[in-house]
């Protein structure tokens, strides 16, 4: 955990830290080890717990799942044992590993997020405090209190999401939350109450399993390009009136809950009487955002077209759905004299013909020696 001790430590503290027993700091931000803790494990004993949630135990192909890690610790082991496992205090002195979150051959999971936080909000709504993750600092939504069996734990979440991205059996191995306490006080010149001892420990949580579906080839539109979950299409023009030779933008919003950032955006060439002459594509927490330079072919255009998404909705029992914006209305000017209008794609494509005038003098003079030729023929015979 090198990546938290050069940022929590004072300098010198951190090598004494990673060299202490239990804690097995790793070296050179080589990351999780595959130990399932440091010290003893404790699962089972009531001293604290982590489980991981999700809605849906089957998924398809490119769908986003949301997941849940929740955990907790005994209150007042927390508030008075817990020992601080870094130079500088964390509110939450545990360590909880998921290595599935930073390993992309498993799953590509979103940024890891205080549970309950909209993706596209600045700031959680609800009390946070921090943690470690792995390697590095998190924050995690305190949910409050949780009595169980007698006993009284301060609960965190935090949440994410991934994108399976191939069928079969998608397996999460359980979380680890890795901690320390004491079990003996004394006095020094710093602090009355200085850990005499330190007890490492960790607990382990349930993994997950996850049926991931293939989309259905039945239905399926030749326009879908992967986008997965319920989306609404919406558009924008600026400006509303152009000149034929000059061009618009048509703005798409696509917004919904979905694989929005992972999705291929549909490739458009032509709608109705523009061409397109290039896209430009931003992918925002809430929503996708997809530019298009439309150049009008003539003046005889009054609108551009409506726009369609078609997209696969997971929910039962799953089907491809089509979302449309709804046409706009534009005027188009004719080009100034002296200029001319956009070509056709063949008249793009093909060179321009090249008039050869010198070819006339020598067809009529091929046509007339033919048919000097056939008359001579003729005349032979009746002869």
């Amino acid at each position: 955990m090198k990546a938290i001790t050069d940022r929590l430590l004072p300098a010198g503290l951190a090598v004494a830290l990673a060299a202490a027993p239990g804690w097995g700091l790793a070296s050179g931000g080589q990351g999780y080890s595959g130990a399932p803790g440091p010290g003893r494990d404790a699962t089972g004993e009531g001293l604290a717990f982590v489980e991981t949630s999700s809605p849906t135990p089957t998924c398809y192909v490119g769908q986003r799942v949301e997941l849940r890690v929740t955990f907790g610790v005994e209150a007042e082991l927390l508030a008075e044992r817990a020992v601080q496992p870094f130079g500088a205090p964390l509110e939450v002195p545990v360590q909880l590993r998921a290595p599935w979150l930073e390993d992309g051959s498993i799953a590509r999971f979103e940024d890891v997020r205080p549970a309950g936080t909209d993706r596209a909000a600045a700031a959680p709504a609800a009390p946070t405090a921090g943690f470690a993750l792995d390697e590095r600092v998190a924050r995690a939504r305190s949910l409050g209190r949780r009595v169980e069996d007698g006993r009284s734990y301060a609960v965190y979440a935090i949440e994410t999401a991934f994108v399976a991205p191939r069928r079969g059996r998608l397996a999460l191995p359980g979380p680890v939350l890795s901690f320390a306490y004491a079990t003996r006080f004394a006095p020094t010149l710093l602090r009355e109450d200085a850990p005499q001892d330190r007890v490492d420990v960790f607990v382990r949580g349930a993994g997950l399993e996850f049926d991931v579906r293939p989309l259905p080839e039945q239905g399926r539109p030749v326009e879908f390009t992967d986008a997965v979950g319920r989306f609404s299409i919406a558009a924008e023009v600026e400006p509303r009136e152009v000149t034929v030779g000059q061009s618009l933008r048509l703005r798409l919003e696509i917004t919904g809950a979905g694989n929005l950032a992972t999705f291929e955006p549909p490739h458009w060439t032509e709608l109705g009487g523009f061409r397109v002459q290039g896209t430009l594509d931003e992918s925002g927490p809430a929503a996708r955002i997809l530019s298009l330079d439309l150049a009008p072919r003539s003046d005889r255009v009054r609108e551009v077209p409506a726009v369609s998404l078609h997209y696969f909705d997971p929910a039962p029992p799953g089907a491809y759905r089509v979302a449309a914006t709804a046409p706009v209305a534009v005027t188009v000017h004719p080009a100034p004299s002296g200029t001319r209008s956009l070509r056709t794609p063949r008249e793009a494509e093909a060179p321009p013909a090249r008039r050869r005038p010198w070819l006339l003098p020598w067809f009529v003079l091929v046509t007339t020696i033919v048919v000097l030729a056939a008359v001579r023929r003729r005349r032979r015979r009746r002869g």
